[in-house]
């Protein structure tokens, strides 16, 4: 499947690197927005260029934005203001002819960002509302364009095997900064699996032949919720019932414990309450970014219709129409309980039939399916670790 999929990137890729200019290349397009002008670069664009559409879109924003805000201030400006002002155009242009020439627009836009704070400064906050206003403007389109930046850096070439092609998502990441990706977190789960089932060996021994028959009961409970969630992790259901089984099942251990019980006793049943919390807080993790994975993929299947548009031979239109039932499958059956692992196989194997439907249709596509491949592929990766 990405064997097929990195052909058409690498068909795509050498189909732009070998165009040959005409004798009058069209001339670069410039949108006047009142005494400056932004490039337009959507004629230079690959089909799919939406990443840059955006960026083009957030200079507009910002070109207007700076525009109204010169007029706001009117003619009255102190110099130090005016000059701000400039500094603010010039980084503004310094961005606009990185993005045309493809090239890391994280220097300019550093320059643009403080171009900007040191106009707000500037002005301080004796302005009328209107200035006050646009300036919120500029700051709020500035950070847009940032952020856009950011999203189109970090979607890095498929052939890059030292990066991360899915960066923006494979990453996810909780408030603590444990377990970045899909799969780190489906093995971190299973690490605290293990963990629990040693701790629990580890208290049954402790406990010894001596137990009560309550305890020996809750030390069984204990163990059968535990296979339960073991179950669901390997069949890539949801944990959450049979979690909240295990954690009850331990609670009811300790109080039928006591305190007058050794040491050892303590120590092993503090370990294993500390495992399965570990558990629950990864488990509970891994959930909330798959069903977000899942959504991602959703949006981005959405998107891809949309992109490929109506003009489409009766194979392909009917190969989207199912690859779009299959994605639907999976959040469907996500949001039910069910396992997934079928669907993603499905969907994948979908994606495939679209891309043989499409033929060349699917060269300025590229990008779109092999995100769409590589989030599939992860998602069934850490369903099944």
């Amino acid at each position: 499947m990405f064997g097929e999929l990195r052909k058409v990137w690498t068909i795509r890729r050498n189909a732009l690197s070998q165009v040959r200019p005409s004798p009058r290349p069209a001339p670069l397009l410039l949108e006047q927005l009142e005494h400056r002008t932004v490039p337009s670069v959507s004629s230079l664009l690959p089909t799919g260029g939406h990443q840059v559409m955006a960026l083009q879109s957030d200079l507009k924003d910002i070109q207007s934005d700076v525009t109204a805000l010169t007029k706001a201030i009117g003619t009255n400006a102190t110099t130090s203001v005016t000059n701000d002002l400039s500094a603010v155009n010039s980084a503004l242009s310094a961005v606009s002819a990185d993005v045309i020439a493809g090239a890391p627009t994280a220097s300019d836009l550093s320059k643009l960002v403080a171009a900007e704070k040191t106009l707000a400064t500037d002005l301080g906050t004796n302005v009328s509302s209107k200035v006050k206003h646009d300036l919120k403007d500029l700051r709020n389109d500035v950070q847009d364009l940032s952020k856009d930046a950011a999203k189109s850096a970090h979607k890095m070439d498929p052939d890059d095997n030292n990066g991360d092609h899915n960066h923006d998502r494979d990453d996810r990441s909780d408030n603590g900064g444990h377990s970045h990706s899909l799969l780190g977190q489906a093995q971190a789960v299973q690490s605290d699996l293990k963990a629990v089932q040693s701790d629990l060996t580890a208290l049954t021994q402790a406990v010894g032949t001596n137990a009560s028959s309550t305890v020996t009961a809750d030390l069984a409970a204990v163990q059968s919720a535990l296979s339960a969630v073991t179950a669901d992790v390997t069949a890539g259901t949801p944990t959450a019932s049979d979690l909240s089984k295990l954690v009850a099942a331990e609670k009811t251990l300790a109080t039928d414990l006591g305190t007058n019980v050794s040491s050892n006793v303590k120590h092993a049943l503090s370990t294993l309450g500390d495992a399965i919390s570990n558990l629950s807080a990864d488990a509970g993790q891994l959930a909330n970014s798959l069903n977000q994975a899942v959504s991602d993929i959703s949006a981005d299947a959405a998107q891809l219709t949309s992109l490929l548009g109506t003009n489409l031979s009766t194979a392909a239109s009917g190969a989207l129409s199912a690859f779009n039932a299959d994605v639907a499958m999976i959040a469907s059956d996500l949001a039910a309980g069910k396992a997934i692992g079928s669907d993603l196989t499905t969907a994948l194997t979908g994606e495939f039939a679209l891309v043989k439907a499409l033929g060349t249709q699917a060269i300025g596509s590229a990008s779109s399916f092999y995100d769409l491949a590589a989030d599939l592929a992860s998602i069934a990766i850490a369903t099944t670790a």
